[in-house]
């Protein structure tokens, strides 16, 4: 065996050890972030799943790398930051809801779910907009909130 071999960590105690080092993180565990830990046979971690904010995002990275055994991580994490300005990209294609008057529909993410607000004029217009938040790139959820006149 080389050395390099020596050093590796099976990746079921990997995987512990990466989620034991990002669980001791305050602001992740206490927002309770559903994210997933995978580690190949070479100390790869990748680590997916939604954060509260990006500062968060940027620590649960490092936070992964630092753990001893780890020979690099691959973030495939949504920030609810990011995935805010990614529904207002979503919102401003949609058709229905360029027709609808700025601030009539609002969108908020936590932890990937997206909560619809506002008021619509017809279930057509709200199907549609809901349609335009649920398949955005990121959104794990949505909470329609969405009201018709």
């Amino acid at each position: 065996m080389t050395e390099t071999e020596l050093e590796r960590i099976a990746p079921e105690d990997l995987k512990w050890a990466v989620e034991r080092a990002l669980w001791g993180y305050e602001p992740a565990r206490s927002s309770e972030p559903p994210l997933r830990v995978e580690v190949d046979q070479l100390g790869g971690v990748r680590i997916t799943g939604w954060v509260r904010s990006r500062v968060i995002k940027e620590i649960v990275g490092r936070i992964a790398g630092s753990v001893p055994g780890v020979h690099g991580v691959a973030l495939d994490v949504v920030a609810d930051p990011d995935l805010d300005v990614a529904l207002a990209a979503a919102m401003a294609a949609s058709p229905s809801a360029k027709q609808l008057e700025p601030g009539t529909v609002r969108v908020r993410c936590q932890l990937g779910v997206a909560r619809v607000l506002g008021k619509v004029p017809d279930l057509k217009t709200k199907s549609a907009v809901l349609d335009s938040v649920r398949h955005a790139p990121g959104v794990r959820g949505v909470e329609d909130l969405l009201l018709t006149t």
